[in-house]
């Protein structure tokens, strides 16, 4: 049983909920829990008299806010189905990426249950794959009653829909937070590197092993606000090609005629090139990655290449956490950053 379900959770194995966490996700598994009466002495509040006062409080309102998180459902309707639905539909791939750590974390932390993960993109859940008791749906967003009824059925159900931009925590650990779980993303780094190895795409035609990626295209129409302008790339991929590294260009094959001008002045140009595959695995193996705020970045970030971000419209703090090889430049030019997609109403 205990190989199936595992013992107390690693995030809440002290100072009260890990035995409730524990008895739930025990049940969830199909197991009864009887009462078994034996003679022992037991010591209330010895350990935790230990820890400080603050730091007791502060623990017990974490523990609580990731019970109440993960059985809140169950709390209300005292069953339990041993299912557990996702709905992560937005318009960009990089929200459902950023996802991945907490979906890994989801699954140690309920190994029987199933779970449902509905996205809107079909080349995304390619990241989802070999992992166990997970199924992937495409679809677009549900109506309120389609998904009320969904988690009425199940033990859990999350909905993350188009992220707001205004935030300023790691999205990723916006996500696990609202999923009552750690943000480890090691985790997702090995699952990523695993998926390459067992995809075994064919060698990328790099000629030297050295490279850097770089992603200028905003292929949204409302994103100008990502960055500069791709022409001011083009004094960055001169200083790179000086060092002696190649410059790999990838985009859409639609992007805007400065986008593909840029790409010109590359080494090699991939507009329209590469599948979502062969883009991990070419960022995956990169000396540098270059580019704006959109889902490459992200790439870059969870496999932990080093990385020159340019940001506008978002904070990099919302995005970015592998700061130790990290830089970004911030177009302050942007009258305000906070609002720069928000809408307003005339004379609102």
């Amino acid at each position: 049983m205990l190989k199936k379900t595992g013992l107390f959770a690693k995030d809440i194995r002290v100072a009260y909920c890990e035995d409730s966490d524990f008895s739930l996700r025990v049940r969830q598994a199909g197991f009864s829990i009887a009462f078994v009466d034996i003679a022992h002495e037991h010591r209330r509040s010895s350990s935790t008299r230990l820890i400080p006062h603050a730091t007791l409080e502060a623990i017990h309102e974490r523990n609580r806010s990731r019970l109440l998180s993960r059985w809140g459902q169950y709390l209300e309707k005292k069953t339990l189905t041993n299912r557990i639905f996702l709905e992560l539909v937005s318009d960009g791939w990089g929200d459902v990426f950023c996802a991945l750590p907490a979906i890994l974390q989801l699954r140690d932390d309920h190994p029987t249950a199933q779970i449902t993960l509905r996205v809107k993109q079909q080349f995304i859940a390619c990241i989802f794959e070999n992992i166990e008791n997970l199924k992937v749906e495409i679809g677009d967003k549900l109506s309120n009653a389609e998904f009320d009824a969904l988690e009425l059925a199940s033990d859990r159900a999350f909905r993350l829909q188009n992220v707001a931009f205004t935030e300023t925590q790691l999205l990723g650990r916006e996500i696990a937070s609202a999923l009552g779980v750690e943000f480890v993303a090691e985790r997702a780094e090995a699952h990523l590197k695993q998926l390459l190895a067992r995809w075994n795409l064919p060698t990328l035609p790099t000629g030297s092993k050295r490279y850097a990626v770089l992603h200028a295209d905003y292929a949204r129409a409302d994103w100008e606000g990502r960055g500069p302008l791709p022409a001011l790339f083009a004094e960055a991929i001169g200083v790179i090609k000086k060092r002696g590294i190649q410059v790999f260009a990838i985009g859409g094959n639609n992007a805007g005629e400065d986008v593909h001008e840029l790409a010109q002045k590359c080494d090699v140009n991939l507009l329209g090139k590469t599948d979502f595959r062969s883009m991990l695995q070419l960022i995956a193996q990169a000396e540098l990655f270059v580019g704006i705020d959109s889902g490459p970045v992200h790439i870059a970030q969870h496999f932990g290449t080093k990385t020159f971000a340019v940001f506008g419209a978002t904070l990099p703090t919302a995005r970015l956490f592998r700061w130790q090889n990290t830089d970004v430049f911030m177009n302050w030019k942007l009258p305000c950053l906070g609002c720069y997609h928000q809408v307003f109403k005339p004379n609102a």
